[in-house]
């Protein structure tokens, strides 16, 4: 009897380890989406209004990069 609550307590534990994980995992998901969306919507707006300066791929991957690699260095870097 006291065998089967401490694997009750065990497998309880371990499925709360799994929510975590997940929830930690969706978090992450969420950001680097909103980081792409923000990057495209962006790009987008700008470029309906300067669109020959837009219009070029060297400007585009320049401004993912902004946005996927500087923008959230910044961020961590005003938080801290």
């Amino acid at each position: 009897m006291v065998e089967e609550v401490i694997q009750v307590d065990v497998a309880t534990v371990a499925e709360h380890a799994q929510d975590r994980d997940r929830r930690r995992f969706d978090r992450a998901l969420l950001r680097t989406s909103a980081l792409y969306l923000g990057a495209g919507a962006s790009y987008v707006a700008i470029g309906v209004f300067f669109t020959p300066f837009m219009l070029s791929w060297i400007i585009a991957f320049a401004w993912l990069l902004l946005w996927v690699w500087v923008v959230p260095a910044v961020a961590r870097r005003l938080r801290s």
